[in-house]
This record gives C-alpha cells, structure tokens and sequence, in this order.
C-alpha cells in the first residue's frame, strides 16, 4: 500500500460530444477518424522533498522527488503542453471573469429595475388598496346605519305585535263571553218559543170551547124563548112579540138567556102568590181543559221568568245603557266608545275595521 501523503492517480473520463442530428439516425460519421485523443500517463518531477528514510540520511544524499501522474495527451511533450494548458486557462479565466463581471452588472441592473417595480408596485397598491378600505368602511357605516334602522323596525314591529296579541286576547275573551251569552240566549229562545206554541195552543182550544159554548148558549136561548111562548100561549095573555133576533156577543146572549129564564119562572108561579123565588145551591163550576191547560201555559211563563238569570238582565240593561249612552243629540257615536258593555268578562281597547 502507498503511503498516505502519496496522491493516488485517478484516470479522468473525457466528455463525449453529442452532435446535432440532422435526420434520425445521423449518429455515424461520414469519414473515419482515428483516435488521436488517445492519453498517456507522464511523470513529472515535483521538487519538494518527501519523509526520508533512515538510509537515506545515513547516506547523506539529496532526497527523492515526488512523481505525480498526470493525464497528457499522445504526442505531446509535457512542457509544451502544460504552457499551453496555462494559456488556455487564463483566457478561460479572463472570459470567466469577464462574463461574471458582465452579470453582477446585469444582476445590479436587474436589482434596481425590481427596487422601482417594486415601489411603483407597492404605491399602486397601496392607493388601491386605501381606496378599497375607504370604500369598505364607508359601507359598513352605511350597513351599521340600515342595522340600527331595521332593528328600530323590528322593535316597533314586536311591539306591535304584542300588542296586537294583546288585542287578540281581549277579542278571545270577548267572543268566548258572547259565545255564553249567545248560547243562553239561544235557550231562552228555544224555551220562550215553546212557551208561545204552548200559548197558541192553548188559544185555539179556547177558541174552539168558546165556539161550542156560543153554540149552546144560542140553543139555549131558543128553547127558553120557545118555552116563554108556550107559557104565554097557556095562561091566555098576550106576550111579547118576539123580535128580530140582533148581532150579540156571548156575554150579551148569556144575559138574555138569564132574563128569558127569569120571565119564564115568574109566568110559571101562579097569580096572587107573593112569594119569592127561591133558587137552589150554585152549581160547582170547573174550569175547561182548555182553560186548565192556559193556567198551566202562564204558570210555566211566570216561572221561565224567574228562572232569567240576573246577570243576563244586567247585561241587557248595561247593553242598552251603553247603546243609548253612545247616541247623544241624534249623533251615532258608537265608534268613540271605547268599550261595549257585554259581559262582565267584556274589556278592552276597541279597533275600527
């Protein structure tokens, strides 16, 4: 093994060419070209001096150089070439130098175009961008002022509708109120209309007694006429002419019946006797069906009369006062009453619709 100080020689690979193909497929030279690129390793002597050894300081000669292993191409000697290679390191040195001066300008210029682009860039924006933020506060002042107003709205509008539940309340109420008071009235309806067909009833059979009793009292009057007659014709004296009988009533034809009996009776007692009449005991007089049945009808009227609840009849009552109250001097002033006097359950605000 060599030693560490020793550089190793490292056989370098040349960069291979690629040319341009024309075709595809135009890889292949035309012309054969021999390999003159072909690299030999040269020893060049480098005089700085190496670790001796004790030999060698014992002999007292000059130390070994160190041989170094350089790529040099076939042909070529090494001193020229290695003048050569030096030429052509500086002049790849100056163009690099030349070139990298060249891009620090262009790079410097390049900068400070940026810087301008940049503060123009930044001032362009910053107009648009303080525009836009006017333009966005003004709108949110503009957004916090349609807010506070539709919040005042929406406040005024629950407002109103509280008190429009309110009113609806008290309408609630009103109308359950006149719903009894409907209902009620609706029996008493029912009821007094029942009570009027048992009244109509009780007339026509009224009427139809008072007929019949019309008819008999008319017989009645007739026989006892007839029986005057009689009476007149047996005791030889002249009565009355009978008359043309004229339009009465049966109060007016009872009474005739009463006095033609009576005539009768005293042409029945005999001549010279004084005595006076004595009639016998009062019949029982009951009153008819129909009669017993009217009795009845108003008995149940007085007590569908007392059966009318006291706060119905005051709630009629405060409801024709209040009719009454609002109509002053001829003027319909129903509308300016603020409250209809229903019910006791009846309060409140009115609305005109």
């Amino acid at each position: 093994s060599l030693p560490l100080d020793i550089p190793v020689p490292v056989r370098r690979r040349e960069p291979k060419f690629v040319p341009y193909e024309s075709y595809k497929a135009a890889v292949t030279p035309m012309a054969p070209t021999g390999k003159s690129h072909r690299t030999r390793l040269a020893a060049l002597e480098i005089p700085f001096p190496l670790q001796q050894g004790s030999s060698s300081s014992s002999s007292g000669a000059d130390g070994p150089l160190l041989a170094v292993v350089r790529e040099v191409p076939e042909g070529a000697t090494p001193s020229a070439s290695a003048a050569e290679e030096d030429v052509r390191l500086e002049q790849q040195l100056c163009q690099e130098r030349q070139r990298s001066h060249d891009l620090q300008e262009q790079l410097s210029v390049q900068v400070e175009v940026n810087r301008e682009l940049k503060k123009l860039l930044v001032a362009s924006l910053g107009e648009d961008m303080e525009a836009r933020v006017h333009f966005l506060s003004e709108d949110k002042a503009q957004l916090a002022a349609d807010v506070r107003t539709y919040a005042h709205r929406l406040s005024q509008g629950r407002e109103e509708l509280d008190r429009l539940a309110i009113h609806a309340d008290v309408w609630r109420s009103k109308f359950l109120a006149a719903s009894l008071l409907v209902d009620e009235l609706a029996s008493c309806k029912a009821r007094l209309t029942h009570q009027c067909d048992d009244f109509q009833e009780a007339l026509q059979w009224m009427a139809s007694e008072h007929q019949q009793l019309e008819a008999n009292l008319t017989a009645t009057c007739r026989l006892l006429a007839k029986l005057q007659e009689q009476l007149a014709a047996a005791a030889a004296s002249p009565g009355e002419p009978a008359s043309q009988a004229e339009p009465c009533d049966v109060l007016q034809l009872s009474a005739l019946a009463q006095r033609t009996a009576r005539s009768c009776c005293h042409q029945a007692v005999p001549r010279g006797s004084s005595a006076n009449l004595r009639l016998g005991p009062a019949p029982v007089v009951r009153p008819t069906p129909a009669e017993a049945f009217a009795r009845r009808t108003e008995r149940a009227y007085e007590a569908l009369k007392h059966s009318f609840s006291t706060r119905a009849q005051s709630v009629l009552q405060s409801g024709i006062a209040s009719g009454n109250k609002c109509s002053v001097n001829g003027v319909n002033k129903t509308h300016d009453c603020s409250t209809i006097a229903c019910c006791r359950h009846c309060s409140g605000h009115l609305e005109n619709i």
